[in-house]
Parts: C-alpha cells; sequence; structure tokens
C-alpha cells in the first residue's frame, strides 16, 4: 500500500510500476441483460447459452440443449451484437463463472445470463480478474454464498475490479495469462488422445486380442471365465444415524459415491468414529480394496489406500489373495457399460 492509499502489485512484470485502481464492473465492461421470456424451443437451430452450460474458457455451443428458430433469435438478440472477446456470465448456478466468445457463431443468451461487452481496449483482462478467488469470494458473499442462489444485475454492475492503471500492463497480463490457456489447451488435447489410446488398448488386452509373453518370452496360459463374486468377497456400506454425533467425525474414512473421481481413494470428506462403525451396516474395508460405486454415479471404482468404509452406495470388492486388486480395477472400467446397462431403469 503506497502512502496515497493505491495499491501496487506484488507480482509484476518489468518496467511497470504505477499503481492498481479500483473500478466497477459497469465502467469496465458494458452489461447487457438477457431478454426475460421463455421462446419456443426446437430440436434443431441457434443454440442457448443458459447458466447450466457455462464454464470458464471458450463458449460452448455444442453442448446446449435448448434451440431456437432463426426467426426467434432475431427478437432474442435485436438489443446487443456480441463480438469475440466479448463474455458470457452467469448469474445463477455456475454462478459468477464466464465464457469468452471466440467465434461469430450465433447464439442467444439464456436466462441468468448476461452479456459483457469490453470497453477502452483492456486486452481481455477482465475475463482473468473475474476468476481470482478475491473476486469469486465476494460474489459469492453477495449471493449469499451458495452457488445457486442468484447474483442481481446491480450488483454485477457495481462489482469492483481492481486493475492496472496502464493499458499497456492490462494487455500483458491477459497476453501472457492467454499464453497459459492455450498450453492448457494443448496439454488436454494430448491427454485426451492418451486417453482414446488407453482405451483401445485396454479393449485389445480383455478380450485378449493382445496378449503379452513372459520374461522368456512363452505365452502366457489360457484365460479363465468366472464371476466378479468369484474373485472378490463383494461388501455393501452403511451411515450411521445422522443424528448422534457419537457416530461422526472420529478416525474411520467414510466414502460417498460423488468422492469417487480417481484412481486412489485415501481421504473422505467426513469421518465416522468406532462407534459409528459398530452401530451401522458398513464394514472396514482393507487397503487395497476396490471402492465400486452402485448408486448415482455408477460404476465409479478407487483403490483404497488405507483401511476405510463406505455408505450404501457401494458394493465394494475385497479381492481374494493371488488376485492382483490392479487387473480387477481396470477390468471394472473396462466393463462400466456393461454395469451400466444392468442398471438401467434405477438409481
Amino acid at each position: 500500500m503506497t502512502p496515497e492509499g493505491k495499491t501496487v502489485p506484488h507480482l509484476r512484470f518489468p518496467g511497470f510500476t504505477g499503481d492498481v485502481e479500483t473500478h466497477p464492473l459497469g465502467t469496465v465492461t458494458k452489461v447487457i441483460d438477457c431478454k426475460h421470456r421463455t421462446p419456443e424451443y426446437v430440436e434443431k437451430g441457434v443454440p442457448i447459452v443458459s447458466p447450466g452450460t457455462i464454464r470458464w474458457g471458450e463458449i460452448d455451443l455444442i453442448s446446449p440443449t435448448k434451440r431456437v428458430t432463426e426467426a426467434e433469435y432475431v427478437p432474442l438478440m435485436d438489443h446487443c451484437d456480441p463480438q469475440i472477446g466479448d463474455m458470457v456470465l452467469s448469474r445463477n448456478q455456475s454462478l459468477g463463472i464466464a465464457s469468452r466468445i471466440t467465434s461469430n457463431e450465433k447464439f442467444v443468451l439464456g436466462q441468468d445470463t448476461v452479456l459483457l461487452q469490453q470497453k477502452d481496449g483492456n486486452g481481455g483482462i477482465v475475463f482473468y480478474r473475474l476468476q481470482t478467488s478475491g473476486t469469486q469470494d465476494y460474489i459469492a458473499k453477495l449471493s449469499g454464498g451458495s452457488t445457486f442462489s442468484r447474483i442481481n444485475l446491480k450488483d454485477i454492475r457495481l462489482l469492483p475490479l481492481s486493475l492496472p492503471a496502464d493499458r499497456a500492463e492490462q494487455q500483458k497480463i491477459a497476453d501472457f495469462l492467454r499464453a497459459v490457456d492455450g498450453r492448457i489447451g494443448q496439454l488436454s488435447q494430448k491427454k485426451a488422445l492418451l486417453e482414446d489410446y488407453k482405451k483401445g488398448v485396454m479393449q485389445q488386452l480383455f478380450t485378449q486380442a493382445l496378449r503379452f509373453k513372459d520374461d522368456h518370452g512363452n505365452a502366457f496360459p489360457d484365460w479363465k471365465e468366472k464371476t466378479l463374486g468369484d474373485v472378490g468377497n463383494i461388501v455393501g456400506g452403511g451411515t450411521p444415524d445422522s443424528t448422534n454425533d457419537i457416530f461422526w467425525k472420529g478416525d474411520v474414512q467414510w466414502f460417498t459415491p460423488t468422492e469417487i473421481s480417481s484412481k486412489y481413494a485415501t481421504r473422505s470428506k467426513r469421518t465416522i468414529s468406532t462407534a459409528g462403525l459398530k452401530n451401522c451396516s458398513a464394514s472396514l474395508l482393507p487397503i487395497g480394496t476396490l471402492l465400486l460405486t452402485s448408486r448415482a454415479t455408477i460404476a465409479e471404482v478407487s483403490i483404497a489406500t488405507e483401511e476405510c468404509t463406505t455408505n450404501q452406495g457401494f458394493q465394494s470388492i475385497i479381492v481374494n489373495k493371488g488376485v492382483n486388486n490392479e487387473f480387477i480395477y481396470y477390468w471394472v472400467i473396462q466393463s462400466r457399460k456393461e454395469f451400466l446397462r444392468k442398471a438401467q431403469g434405477s438409481t
């Protein structure tokens, strides 16, 4: 903080010495609200960008299922003219999240969205300033702290943004962060290609179209067909009485299906006590157990890295001795469509 009460950044590019100034969002961008009416939807047409489809990054014009005709598009968007570099901000659900317009493709502003049009050539720095934790925390407070609350139009226009006074510094920062985004995009594409490659190899391995040989160049024995119950003990979960505090906040990891999203499961969001474990249908699962979800979402799987338990949304697999748990883990992933097929019509 300078003697005049103005702030300077802790980290900045060489050659810039000016202050950081705070401006309301409505003075550095033009904030344009959506039309407040529900149009008639069609199967094919101009996509409607709604809060549920807004994510940080390029605007998604493929996923939206709600679409309108060209005739409906004209009156719905006659009050604005989106340009490349502008942003669409969500006022609900994905609260305070913005997507950047990167093409001249047509779209319609859905309910609870606003268009942010850049002013004064700030080089796109507003898009990155909106993503900072300070701005997101401020938006959460305005909405009552919930991502499913709603922020009003007045608060959006008054949202304070701290920006360098020097436009050249704004441009420098935006260019740097845009380059980082580009690198992330390249790595994401490589990751997607590797994931596709892995799926193809797994398909060949588990159908035995591709077989390995042992260290001496000899073929391994033929595979044997078994049921999942033949290779492990399948164990359900349980939930202690949620009104009894004695059963909770103990040392026992207690997983729910929404926490299963990676290969290994280590720490759960909530824990139960030994008393809680004894007073519900859950069992203590050993290290290496496959935590397999049997309720939404179905057939997600992780390997437990320490003793744990689960709620009733699991049918976990304690593999038998002599069975490789990682082999079964990859088999479950390869067989996910079969699990889902058997579960159709049920949560």
